[in-house]
């Protein structure tokens, strides 16, 4: 998977995918929109997550969830919108630290090219 970022305002990623990748067709083919949450674990409970949860840097947790057909990222978090975004600007932090369980087979930073 490799990730850039938008130039707009609103601060959408692109995300493009290896040939073969292992995660969700959902992640692949549908685009999705992330939520903050107050709690990532009550957030997920009972539901189909197709992706995490994991820390992509410290203070950030992702999970994906499948609703009805569309990929709802949630995000549990205490960094600000500045901090997320430096992080993802600078390429410090791994987007996804641990592929034990993100199911990732190759991850770029925001802003690299192959």
């Amino acid at each position: 998977m490799y990730t850039a970022d938008n130039p707009g305002k609103f601060r959408v990623q692109w995300h493009r995918f290896t040939h073969g990748s292992p995660l969700h067709p959902f992640l692949k083919t549908v685009p999705h929109v992330a939520f903050k949450v107050n709690r990532l674990s009550a957030a997920i409970e009972g539901e189909e997550i197709i992706l995490g949860p994991y820390e992509p840097i410290d203070g950030y947790r992702v999970a994906v969830i499948n609703d009805a057909g569309v990929p709802i990222e949630l995000i549990e978090t205490t960094l600000s919108e500045d901090e997320i975004w430096s992080h993802a600007r600078s390429g410090h932090g791994s987007l996804y630290r641990s592929q034990e369980n993100s199911g990732l087979d190759e991850i770029m930073v925001p802003g690299a090219s192959r």
